[in-house]
C-alpha cells in the first residue's frame, strides 16, 4: 500500500558513494605520489649502489698495484669502472650538485688510474722479478675517497628525505581509505535509522487508517494511480460477496459493470489529475457488480489521499 521510503535510500547511498568516491580519488592521488616517492627512493639506492661500485672498482685496482705477488694489469677494471661512472653520472643528472661531484669524480679516476699504471711499470719495466713497493702518491686517491664521502653523505639524506616523505604518503592513503570507508559507513547507517523510524511511523500510521477504515459502517476500497485495490474493509466483502484476498490487487473495474468500465477508467485519469472530494450527490444513478455478476445500485463518495509521496483515492461505498 505504502511506497518504500526511496527517496531517503538513494540520499543516504549517494552519500556513501561520494564518499567512497571522494576516499578513492584521494587515495588514488595519494598513492600517485606514493609511487613517485618510491621511485625516488629506489633512485637513491640505485646512487648508493653505483657509489659502492665505483668504491670497489678503486680499491680492488689500489690492492692490485700494491701487491707484490700479482700479476694482473690496472687495465682490467678499467672499463667496468668507467661503465660505473657513467651510470652514476646518468643517475645524478636531475640533482645538480651530486652531478657535479659525479663529474668531479670522474675527471679525478682517469689521472688516479695512469699514476697507478706509471709506478707499476717505474718499478718492473720488464715484468719479470716482480718486487713491489707502496704506492708512491696517494694524493689522488684521497680526493676519490673524499669525493665519493660527500656523494654518499649527500645520498643519504636525500635517501633519509624521500622515505619519510614515502611513508608520509603511505599513512595518507591509509587514512584517506579508512576515512572513506568510515563516511560510507556511517552515511549507510544514517539512512538505515532513518528508514526504520520512517518505516515505523509508517507502520502506525498504516495500522491506524486499516482500523478506522475496517470500522467504517460503509464500504470502504482505496485504489492507487493504476486503478488497483490496495485495501478494504469487511463491508465490501459483505456488500460485493468477494473476500479480501481476492480483491487486493485487482483492478477496481472488477467491481464495475463491464459497460461502463471504459468510462471509469477516464473519471478516475481526471480525479487523479485533479484530486479533491466528490460527495455522491455528484455521482447518482451509480452501479456496482458483484461477485455473481449482479448489478447493485450504490452511492459512492470519493476523497484523495496522499501518503509517501503517492496519490489513492478512497471510496466510501454504500449500496442502496
Amino acid at each position: 500500500m505504502w511506497r518504500t521510503p526511496e527517496p531517503k535510500l538513494r540520499l543516504g547511498f549517494s552519500i556513501a558513494i561520494i564518499a567512497v568516491a571522494a576516499g578513492g580519488a584521494v587515495a588514488l592521488w595519494t598513492s600517485g605520489r606514493t609511487t613517485q616517492s618510491t621511485q625516488w627512493v629506489t633512485h637513491s639506492l640505485d646512487v648508493e649502489a653505483r657509489l659502492r661500485e665505483v668504491t670497489g672498482h678503486l680499491r680492488y685496482v689500489e690492492s692490485v698495484a700494491q701487491d707484490p705477488r700479482s700479476l694482473r694489469s690496472v687495465d682490467s677494471v678499467r672499463d667496468p669502472l668507467a661503465a660505473a661512472v657513467r651510470q652514476l653520472r646518468s643517475l645524478t643528472a636531475d640533482n645538480p650538485d651530486q652531478w657535479h661531484r659525479a663529474d668531479s669524480l670522474a675527471a679525478l679516476i682517469p689521472p688516479h688510474l695512469a699514476a697507478l699504471q706509471r709506478s707499476m711499470k717505474r718499478r718492473h719495466p720488464s715484468g719479470a722479478g716482480r718486487i713491489f713497493l707502496p704506492v708512491e702518491d696517494r694524493g689522488g686517491a684521497g680526493q676519490i675517497d673524499t669525493m665519493i664521502a660527500r656523494m654518499d653523505a649527500a645520498e643519504q639524506r636525500l635517501l633519509h628525505a624521500r622515505s619519510a616523505a614515502m611513508q608520509r604518503r603511505a599513512d595518507r592513503v591509509r587514512i584517506a581509505v579508512w576515512t572513506s570507508t568510515l563516511l560510507a559507513l556511517m552515511a549507510v547507517f544514517a539512512a538505515a535509522r532513518l528508514v526504520r523510524r520512517e518505516l515505523a511511523g509508517r507502520h502506525d500510521a498504516e495500522d491506524q487508517l486499516r482500523a478506522v477504515i475496517e470500522s467504517a459502517p460503509n464500504g470502504m476500497v482505496m485504489v492507487d494511480p493504476s486503478g488497483r485495490i490496495v485495501l478494504v474493509n469487511r463491508q465490501v466483502e459483505r456488500v460485493f460477496g468477494y473476500s479480501r484476498a481476492e480483491l487486493l490487487g485487482q483492478l477496481v473495474d472488477v467491481l464495475i459493470p463491464e459497460r461502463f468500465r471504459e468510462h471509469h477508467r477516464e473519471l478516475r485519469a481526471q480525479f487523479f489529475a485533479h484530486p479533491g472530494h466528490r460527495p455522491s450527490e455528484t455521482m447518482p444513478d451509480l452501479l456496482g457488480r458483484n461477485k455473481d455478476g449482479v448489478e447493485i445500485p450504490v452511492e459512492i463518495e470519493l476523497s484523495p489521499i496522499e501518503t509517501g509521496g503517492t496519490s489513492f483515492v478512497l471510496a466510501s461505498i454504500v449500496d442502496t
